[in-house]
This record gives C-alpha cells, sequence and structure tokens, in this order.
C-alpha cells in the first residue's frame, strides 16, 4: 500500500487500538479458560467498543483473532505472550477493494480511507474479477502491505497414478519419473549465513549487532523462494506425467529420531525446511487438481521398489540382491509411490539383507547420477 502521511497515522491508531483490544480479550481468555469465540464476545464486546473505539466488526476480529491464536498454540503446547501492533484484520464489511482506481477502503479509528496500492501483473491478474472475502493490514519494516484473501472454484480433480516424492537435504526432492532437485544452492547460502552470524555474534558490539538485525530474515525468505520455485516445478511434473496423486513421507519427529552428537549435522537437520515445501506442493496441487497424501515412511529407503524386498543403502546407491543396483533416492521415491511398506510386510526380511551385504562388494564401479538444480 501507499498511504500518505494521515492515513498512516489512521492506520497506526487503529493497530494500536486493534492489539490492545486483543490483549484484552486475551486476559479475558485467560480468566475464563476459554477460546470460544462466543463467550468472548458476550464477555468483553461492549468494554472492546467503548475503550478502544473499535467499530463493531473490527471488535469482533479482534476477538475471532484471539480465539484462533489461543487454540493453535494451545495444540503446540505453547503460550500466547501478547498482541502488537503490527497488523488488523478485515471483513468484507469494513474493507473493499476497489479495482478501477486500484484502492482499498478500510474502516480506521478516523473513519473510512481509501488507500492506493502498489500492484504488479501477477496481483492485477489474482484480483481480476474476483471479489475479495478478507483481508489483513501488515505493517512490517516501516511498510504497510494488504493481504488480500479470494476465493476460487476447486478445479475438477485429476485421474492418474501417483507421482512420489523423496524429500532430502543433498537432493532436496527425487521424484518417482527421475526428476530431480539439487540442494547444492540451498546448503551453500545456509552455510554462508551461519559463518557471518557466528562471526558477527563473536564480537558482540553494536555495529555487529546491526548487522545482524539488517540480515534478519534474509535466509529465511531465500529458503522460501527456493521452496516455491521447487513446489512449482514439482506440480508442473506431475500434471505433464498425468498423474492424479503427489505421494510424500510423513517426516513429523525426524529431528528427534536423528539427533546425534555431531553439531554440524544437528545445524543441518533443524534447517531442513521439508514442511514448508510439503505444504507448498500441497496448496500448488490442489490448485491444479492433484490430490496429496502422506504416508509412513518405514524402510521406504531400505526396500527395493521392484520387488519389495529389503536391501542395502550405501551413499547415494541402494544395492538389492535380485534386482542390482540403483538410484537411492529415485528408489525410495517409486517407493513411497506405491504407497510405502506396511510394518512387518517384508518377506525374507533377514535373509535378504543379508544377501544384500553380500552383494554390495561385487559393486565397485560409481554410480553418477545428474542433479537437475533451478
Amino acid at each position: 500500500m501507499a498511504p500518505n502521511p494521515a492515513m498512516e497515522r489512521a492506520l497506526e491508531a487503529t493497530a494500536k487500538a486493534f492489539a490492545g483490544a486483543a490483549n484484552r480479550v486475551l486476559a479475558e481468555s485467560r480468566k475464563l479458560k476459554t477460546s470460544n469465540k462466543v463467550k468472548l464476545q458476550h464477555a468483553v464486546y461492549r468494554e472492546l467498543r467503548d475503550t478502544f473505539g473499535l467499530s463493531a466488526n473490527l471488535a469482533i476480529r479482534a476477538i475471532a483473532r484471539v480465539a484462533w491464536a489461543v487454540k493453535v498454540v494451545a495444540k503446540r503446547r505453547k503460550y500466547v505472550d501478547e498482541f502488537r501492533p503490527t497488523s488488523i484484520d478485515y471483513d468484507r464489511r469494513i474493507f473493499d477493494y476497489r479495482p478501477k482506481d486500484e484502492t482499498v477502503s478500510l474502516t480506521t479509528l478516523e473513519g473510512r480511507i481509501h488507500v492506493p496500492l502498489v500492484l504488479g501483473g501477477f496481483q492485477r491478474q489474482g484480483l481480476k474479477g474476483k471479489k475479495p472475502t478478507c483481508a489483513r493490514v501488515v505493517h512490517r519494516d516501516s511498510k504497510w502491505e494488504i493481504h488480500i484473501v479470494i476465493e476460487e472454484d476447486a478445479p475438477q480433480k485429476r485421474n492418474g497414478p501417483p507421482l512420489g516424492i523423496d524429500l532430502g537435504i543433498r537432493n532436496i526432492a527425487v521424484l518417482s519419473n527421475e526428476k530431480r532437485f539439487s540442494g547444492a544452492s540451498i546448503r551453500a547460502v545456509k552455510d554462508r549465513f551461519s559463518r557471518i552470524r557466528a562471526s558477527l555474534q563473536s564480537k558482540g558490539t553494536q555495529g555487529a549487532k546491526r548487522v545482524l538485525r539488517r540480515l534478519s530474515g534474509r535466509e529465511r525468505r531465500f529458503i522460501a523462494w527456493k521452496n516455491h520455485n521447487i513446489a512449482k516445478r514439482i506440480v508442473s511434473e506431475a500434471v505433464a506425467g498425468g498423474f492424479g496423486l503427489i505421494r510424500m513421507e510423513d517426516l513429523r519427529g525426524i529431528r528427534e529420531r536423528t539427533r546425534t552428537w555431531n553439531p554440524h549435522l544437528n545445524r543441518m537437520m533443524s534447517g531442513w525446511s521439508f514442511g514448508q515445501l510439503q505444504e507448498f506442493v500441497l496448496y500448488k496441487g490442489e490448485r491444479a487438481g492433484i490430490d496429496s497424501e502422506k504416508i509412513n515412511p518405514w524402510r521406504t529407503s531400505q526396500t527395493c521398489h521392484k520387488c519389495r524386498r529389503p536391501g542395502i543403502r550405501k551413499g547415494e546407491e541402494f544395492f538389492c540382491a535380485t534386482c542390482g543396483r540403483m538410484d537411492a533416492d529415485w528408489n525410495a521415491s517409486c517407493v513411497i509411490a506405491a504407497g510405502g511398506v506396511e510394518p512387518g510386510a517384508i518377506p525374507g526380511d533377514r535373509n535378504a539383507t543379508r544377501i544384500a551385504a553380500e552383494v554390495v562388494g561385487f559393486f565397485s564401479r560409481p554410480l553418477h547420477a545428474k542433479a537437475v538444480g533451478i
């Protein structure tokens, strides 16, 4: 948004009042030990109108914000500390997008204001012919932004075989159609920012702290940008290949299961943003009419996708006593595409593993796989 000074003052005053109202609702939520929106509305609605000067719908939005936040953090076993004056929630009654002059009409403490927007081609195309349902005004880095929500009809579901995706750190994603996305650039950026942070934190000077604040968020934004690009290409591969389902592993808790004495490996695992990539693939796939599902990751990397018997993974190679040698990540993606492995359903488990271990020695020529970067 591009507000003038008068509009900025109105937005700042409204953001402070909205945050104050949210903190009052939060205190009442703790007192009543509830996150029920209706109960909170009966308890504090009139107080929010009189004390903070909010309009009826802004007061309702503040109550809804608190109820939602308390429920979400309760699932994560965390605690809501306070709300800061950095955002305001709007619904369709107190917000309107005007495509003719590319402005938004917002209700504030000082009445309605019409704020000009700075739109690009992507935003114009997304808003064309749509009726926004709600929005959130955000104050970030001395700039005012508005996040507009629109509704679209769900596309027709595509029919086709499943596409398996094996996620990792060396290779961010390897698909069962043999397409792969290298993680070299992401690892290089993470290592560089890690060295910079360590150097600046060791100095501890005011100048070093200013640089740290300036660099804050750059790594996170770069990783999100890469994940967006990778997810977009994964969905494009699924559409072009006629796949109707995307399968991935359910990797929740993997950081705790793989924790080791090596701090470098722990740092790599803690910075692995597989959840964000899966989220991007999920919603981009839905927009393309492709469903996504997560499967049990048990033995997906130690099972041959052809004969469904156990084998040995050694680095980037997988050895099967019956089927021979193949790329380990691609084999895992094929197992994932087939629906994974049922625990205890592998025939001849111990015997096949022993034979595969003996066969490993016969394969000495390295297997090279070309990685595709973006």
